[in-house]
């Protein structure tokens, strides 16, 4: 019984390492984003963090599947259907937190990347900004997280995005949380094939 485990765990890790690819861009975008990641094994979350404008900001988001790339290879039928939901389903949550360098207080985005495009969901505003992170970024902590960002006046909002791209949240980091979080994910599942090949051999 084990041994057939065993070969099935050797099996799929063989087929996940040979898709595997490392990601050349990241060193790039880091160079010129000017952004630092911290990206600790064993860990589901990424941290980028930087300077601007006489801010820090730390933007932070999770290891994903690719849902939508899996559902496509396996129901080609339903891929007209699928694009039609692709903005939803195959995005990726991240928050933005930007806060005076020495101080507690700023303000925290909760956004989404999709087709390399930011949507926000609301923006908060905090007290003590490292204390309000620690709290998942959808879960209620009877702290309020501002308003639904749609329902804000149209120059608000434009407003509000500048805002954020002027600290370097843009189209390109919108791209990078997206391949990254995938590619972190593939590279935990990688690992925990490998760990529980080792348990059962």
């Amino acid at each position: 019984m084990n041994k057939r485990l065993v070969k099935a765990l050797e099996k799929e890790f063989d087929y996940e390492e040979s898709q595997y690819k490392v990601d050349e861009s990241v060193a790039p975008f880091l160079q010129e984003s000017g952004f630092e990641i911290t990206d600790l094994e064993g860990n589901t979350q990424v941290s980028l963090k930087k300077s601007a404008h006489g801010n820090e900001v730390l933007v932070t988001f999770n290891a994903r599947s690719p849902f939508e790339e899996e559902e496509q290879e396996n129901n080609p039928e339903n891929e007209q259907e699928q694009e039609e939901d692709s903005p939803q389903d195959n995005s990726t949550d991240f928050q933005v937190s930007i806060k005076k360098v020495g101080r507690k207080e700023g303000i925290i985005y909760e956004c989404v990347s999709s087709q390399s495009e930011i949507h926000v969901n609301s923006i908060m505003y905090t007290e003590d900004v490292d204390s309000t992170e620690r709290i998942s970024t959808y879960n209620s902590s009877g702290d309020y997280r501002g308003p639904d960002f749609s329902t804000l006046d149209e120059k608000l909002q434009t407003a509000f995005v500048e805002y954020l791209k002027t600290h370097g949240v843009n189209e390109d980091l919108a791209v990078f949380v997206e391949t990254y979080s995938v590619d972190k994910e593939h590279r935990m599942y990688m690992e925990w094939l490998g760990k529980m090949k080792k348990f059962v051999n």
